[in-house]
């Protein structure tokens, strides 16, 4: 196999190498890819441009939810305020920054809090024995 080390000794280096890399990484706090998605590797600074950008547009579409409906809550707004910056944070190329697991996930919550399910209705007739009675006397 290409790159994999011929001899056991070597083998042995590369991991030792490997670990002592991902031990220093980790010692800098670099070892890690919170925050950013596929594709923005390199652009985590300017992801949390676009994010802090979209927040505040977040709020302004919240207040105006809020007006619409009620909510007493402000753990409820918080977090729809955080769906909506999920949703709506895109770079000028209208790339995301989040993953579609995650926008999905936000636009599910957003819905469910501006938009009421559609009511069930249920048409059973209930009737008495004496109509059940009265029906079978008819057919008899």
């Amino acid at each position: 196999m290409r790159h994999y080390p011929k001899t056991k000794e070597r083998y042995e280096q590369l991991r030792v190498e490997r670990g002592d890399r991902i031990r220093a990484q980790i010692a800098a706090g670099n070892w890690h890819r919170r925050g950013v998605p596929n594709g923005w590797k390199g652009r985590k600074t300017e992801a949390d441009a676009i994010r802090t950008a979209a927040a505040l547009e977040a709020k302004k579409i919240v207040a105006l939810m809020i007006d619409e409906t009620t909510a007493d809550d402000p753990r409820a707004v918080e977090a729809l305020e955080y769906a909506v910056t999920v949703i709506r944070a895109k770079d000028e190329n209208g790339k995301t920054t989040e993953g579609t697991r995650e926008r999905l996930a936000a636009a599910k919550l957003v819905l469910d809090f501006t938009k009421s399910k559609p009511a069930t209705t249920l048409n059973a007739t209930v009737t008495k024995a004496e109509d059940f009675l009265a029906v079978l006397a008819a057919k008899g």
